[in-house]
């Protein structure tokens, strides 16, 4: 039996590339060629976003026309009488450090949710609050004594206006993500948005679009990756872990150098663990410079020995330790013809299974699964 999840743990980077940093704020004019009031095209990519040398994807949930650039300002991304409006950045060839601000006061029943796609903290700090204490973090108020005022939340945080007092504003900071989603809910006729204040970006030499691990019916995992381009790219080592923390090399694969074509490379893992297992790509430049994608954690149980007996059958055959479904399993004869049309399957439970093959002629047959072929007799 398969038991099977993926699990993505924050991607960690050894950053010796060279932070591209952009101060003050993203002109999303300049940046996407859209025009002053223009609605975001959702799944545009945009490469060398701003010119931190990030390539960029916008996604926008489009409710009436927004998200938006501001019809007067294009430093401003505009929401307005939009419920589960958002917009998400994600950067595809590396990592940034983000900091943003709301665009106008956060006001009574406004609430503003900001995720970012890696599981690290996200650090909120209230730079005013017009005298009062008005705004709340995941439902726990700012800390009191007077803005600035911070608070660490996790990877997603919700932040509401408390009701009928005064409005506020604050700066939103995330650290080495490769992404974030800023989705906007009101109630009532209001306005909102940010501004993308400052980005700094860590460019990778390698853009991964996808890193997989897949389990086979043969008891092998089979990792997959993709790139969408590479630059100065010796190699990759895959690396295993039981536990996420103590790594061994499970294979040494070369890179393409410097391409700018999509890539796709496979290595099959002949031996895994049993159970929960963690699996990462480390890439390495020429100069010896290298940087980890994220980590793809599987669990992962072998197959028991299928067995198929009696062997010659008169009646019925009986498969055990058959974790799949009983129309998986095919039954031809010598010269490749399915006879499963004549075959009536009774399910004990999961994993043994009863066939009634009384209709089947004598001769030779073979049982066929994804990962065997079993000749039986039937008498």
């Amino acid at each position: 039996m398969y038991v099977y999840y993926r699990l993505i743990l924050p991607t960690i980077l050894f950053c010796f590339f060279t932070p591209l940093f952009v101060s003050g704020q993203i002109d999303w004019v300049t940046a996407t060629g859209l025009n002053l009031g223009d609605t975001f095209i959702d799944g545009a990519v945009y490469n060398n976003f701003a010119g931190t040398g990030l390539n960029v994807r916008i996604n926008a949930n489009i409710v009436s026309g927004e998200p938006s650039i501001d019809a007067t300002d294009p430093t401003k991304v505009y929401i307005r009488d939009a419920n589960q409006a958002s917009i998400t950045l994600t950067f595809l060839n590396g990592s940034g450090n983000v900091v943003l601000t709301n665009y106008l006061n956060l006001r009574d029943v406004e609430k503003v949710t900001v995720s970012n796609l890696d599981g690290e903290n996200i650090t909120i700090t209230e730079i005013s609050n017009n005298g009062g204490e008005a705004m709340t973090v995941d439902g726990v108020n700012m800390p009191t004594g007077g803005a600035p005022n911070a608070v660490i939340g996790d990877d997603s945080v919700i932040l509401t206006e408390k009701e009928g007092l005064p409005n506020t504003l604050h700066n939103i900071s995330m650290n080495n993500v490769t992404g974030f989603i800023w989705l906007y809910e009101s109630s009532s006729s209001s306005t909102e948005g940010f501004e993308l204040t400052s980005l700094s970006g860590i460019v990778l030499p390698i853009e991964l679009i996808s890193f997989d691990a897949i389990p086979l019916l043969n008891d092998n995992i089979q990792l997959d990756w993709t790139t969408a381009s590479e630059t100065n790219n010796d190699y990759f080592t895959i690396e295993r872990s039981k536990d996420g923390i103590n790594w061994e090399q499970l294979a040494k694969v070369d890179g393409k150098g410097t391409s700018a074509s999509t890539s796709f490379y496979r290595h099959i893992d002949q031996e895994p663990y049993a159970q929960l297992s963690y699996y990462r790509l480390k890439q390495t430049d020429f100069d010896g410079e290298f940087s980890y994608s994220a980590i793809e954690s599987i669990h992962f149980i072998k197959n028991a020995e299928i067995k198929i007996y009696p062997n010659p059958v008169l009646n019925v055959l009986t498969i055990s330790n058959f974790n799949a479904k009983p129309s998986e399993l095919i039954i031809t004869d010598i010269f490749g013809k399915t006879f499963n049309h004549l075959v009536n399957i009774n399910s004990l439970d999961e994993a043994n299974h009863q066939f009634e093959m009384s209709n089947l002629p004598r001769g030779i047959y073979f049982i066929k699964t994804a990962g065997s072929v079993r000749k039986i007799f039937k008498e």
